[in-house]
């Protein structure tokens, strides 16, 4: 009996002193957008490159190591704990088990059902996308934003997904705080105090006709229920619905001159004066604005008019999206009339046209003719005369008998002695050789201008511009100047081809195809990359 008892009593020893690996999961039915906890304990057991299986169906959203030690009749004992909180990447049923290499925890198996991403609205927060219109024509300016409303408090705000905008090129204006950040604005919700932020806000222009669809973007949302201690608060998830959009193509009897300018296109105008000395310019202020896509609208004028040298100049370009989520643009031009003539004189009828999409048809905005009163003389350039046509048959000269017995040689009419046709024709060859000259200058010096680098003067405040920016945003607006510069290239207004014909290295047009893409997928943008390209180019 007494062997039994010691037998006895050795196993139970052998048991408690026993080292083992526990595996614990807080639950084993979650939603796939809802967070677990699991925890791995080593009881006497070193937890040195232990693997937990099954981790690779999960994102880790955190973890934590303790340890603690107790003793029990003399006998210490050790227990370590890895703890994380875990986030089902997709639906299924998935094991988990810890191995080392010598020992395996219990094995646990967590089934996770699909949960759907919260689209519709609630009394507590929500979020909503606006885009105006169902319908656009192609070439219209599309305002979009996406605002999240709360009429609580939050303990966590993540953005999971931002909106996907396939078909569609797109500039953000997406509004920041001082320090980069997302800014607030409170409103009423059903005579609730609540806040809102806007998430995206963005200009979008079709690539092409027909029907488009505007994915919205899904946050994580966690509601404060001032618990300090609730540090695991089960989140929800808000997102925006589908939007479908339909592009219209625009008729087919386009005006001359078109130069895709659609909209309801309105403005005013305003001319410097109606009296000049001659020799000086009379010039009109035009300011044209609306909701009106005016990015391609460069030349006011498509023709110089016979009795004036005109030159224009675009002063100032702006766009955004107003507080009633209106597109708005405003374009700024300075025409300088200089007449070629004095007295009274009318300056030519101004036609823009456009696609008008409130009436469906093309339009125009006419400005109409402009007296000017030219004083002074007009400055008579005088005619040079025509050379004498050079005789083909040359007479034979004659010989005169004098009363001083001294004979004369009379030449034909228009014929030279010897010596004087020797000097003319030196002359002949003279001219000519500098007629050779100055078509070989002319012609080197087209070349030189077609060949010659861009003017950079002053750009350096441009690169220092890029540097500071503090966004994506910022960057792209910066870039653009230098290029409009540089290069009299707008990324927003001109195809690639102005680029390759103004001088610039395959190296930046490369550049400029990856910046475009990278706005239109909405990826960062690399600014020591740009800043590096711009600066060879100056070189």
């Amino acid at each position: 009996m007494n062997k039994i008892k010691i037998v006895l009593l050795f196993l139970l020893t052998t048991v408690l002193t026993f080292s083992e690996i526990i595996l614990d999961v807080s639950n084993t039915l979650p939603g796939s957008r809802e967070p677990i906890k699991v925890s791995v304990e080593f009881i006497d057991t070193s937890k040195d490159n232990y693997k937990l299986e099954g981790l690779d169906n999960f994102e880790i959203m955190s973890r934590g190591s303790s340890n603690k030690y107790y003793s029990y009749n003399g006998k210490t004992t050790s227990s370590k704990t890895d703890t994380y909180i875990l986030m089902p990447k997709k639906a299924g049923r998935f094991r988990l088990v810890a191995v080392t290499r010598k020992e395996r925890s219990n094995e646990v198996i967590v089934n996770v059902k699909e949960t759907k991403t919260a689209t519709e609205n609630n009394e507590k927060f929500f979020m909503t996308d606006k885009v105006g219109k169902k319908e656009y024509y192609f070439g219209q300016k599309i305002p979009f934003e996406e605002i999240f409303t709360s009429t609580v408090n939050l303990r966590t705000f993540d953005i999971l997904k931002r909106p996907d905008f396939p078909g569609f090129t797109v500039k953000e204006i997406t509004p920041q705080s001082s320090n980069g950040n997302l800014t607030q604005r409170k409103t009423r919700i059903n005579g609730r105090e609540a806040f809102q932020v806007i998430l995206f806000q963005g200009i979008l222009q079709a690539n092409s006709s027909g029907e488009k669809f505007i994915t919205g973007g899904e946050a994580e949302v966690r509601e404060d229920d001032y618990n300090s201690f609730a540090s695991l608060t089960l989140p929800k998830y808000v997102g925006s619905k589908e939007t479908k959009v339909n592009i219209l193509p625009l008729p087919a009897d386009k005006p001359s001159n078109f130069q895709d300018v659609v909209g309801v296109l309105k403005g005013d105008f305003k001319w410097s004066t109606d009296k000049i000395s001659y020799g000086q310019a009379a010039t009109l202020n035009l300011r044209l604005f609306g909701d009106v896509n005016l990015d391609l609208l460069e030349k006011i004028l498509p023709e110089t008019p016979e009795r004036f040298n005109v030159y224009e100049n675009v002063k100032d370009s702006k766009e955004e999206i107003l507080s009633d989520g209106n597109y708005w643009a405003e374009k700024s031009f300075e025409i300088a009339f200089v007449p070629k003539e004095s007295g009274e004189i009318e300056t030519p009828e101004i036609k823009i046209p456009y696609f008008n999409t409130e009436t469906k048809k093309y339009e125009f905005f006419t400005i109409p003719p402009h007296k000017i009163i030219v004083e002074g003389k007009t400055q008579v350039t005088p005619v040079k005369p025509e050379p004498p046509k050079i005789q083909t048959v040359t007479p034979e000269a004659q010989t005169v008998q004098t009363d001083s017995s001294e004979k004369i040689t009379l030449l034909p009419k228009g014929e030279l002695p010897a010596e004087a046709k020797e000097q003319r024709d030196y002359k002949l060859i003279a001219a000519v050789l500098l007629g050779i000259c100055a078509v070989q200058g002319t012609v080197l010096g087209v070349l030189f201008i077609k060949r010659r680098k861009p003017n950079f003067s002053g750009n350096s405040d441009l690169l220092k511009a890029i540097k500071k920016s503090r966004n994506d945003r910022e960057l792209y607006d910066s870039y653009c100047q230098f290029l409009k510069e540089a290069y009299d290239f707008s990324p927003k207004a001109h195809s690639e081809e102005k680029l390759l014909k103004n001088g610039a290295p395959e190296e930046l047009i490369s550049l400029n195809r990856e910046i475009e893409e990278n706005i239109y997928k909405n990826i960062s943008l690399n600014k020591k990359k740009i800043i590096e390209i711009l600066k060879k180019t100056q070189l």
